[in-house]
């Protein structure tokens, strides 16, 4: 549903309006991430349905990300994303990205699932760049180091 809307954000504005508003009213980018706060204190996820939740939250971020819409962008910064799932993909170097795809068909069905979604995050900025030629807005020097 979240996937239709920002697909076809300029045939339905006022739907798209309504999805920025409510995530920015209620916070939701931020609560989902903070359910990350343990992997990034360093805790791994306890159990497979663990992994598979907290890949769901970086899909969530990889979704509105690739709208490339500067409102969406805007809450994403708000949330702090770009650190939580920069600091993610450092635990997890070896693991390469994943087609966003495969994330929303099913992130149970990818080994490492939060891994593979966090490279495929950083992945995405950085071909973001590569293709644009300029940053993207949510790279900050941090995720470069």
């Amino acid at each position: 549903m979240l996937a239709a809307v920002l697909t076809h954000r300029h045939t339905k504005p006022r739907l798209f309006e309504q999805l920025v508003s409510a995530l920015q009213r209620d916070c939701t980018v931020a609560r989902e991430l903070a359910r990350l706060s343990s992997v990034v204190a360093g805790t791994p996820p306890r159990n497979v349905r663990d992994e598979a939740l907290y890949a769901s939250v970086v899909t969530l971020v990889l979704l509105l990300d690739s709208a490339r819409e500067d409102r969406l962008w805007q809450v994403l910064l708000e949330a702090d994303a770009p650190r939580v799932l920069s600091e993610i993909h450092r635990q997890f170097p070896e693991l390469p990205p994943v087609p966003l795809a495969k994330l929303l068909e099913g992130e149970h069905l990818v080994q490492r699932p939060l891994g593979r979604a966090a490279a495929t995050f950083v992945a995405g900025v950085s071909e973001y760049e590569r293709v644009h030629g300029v940053s993207h807005p949510l790279m900050s020097a941090g995720m470069r180091s």
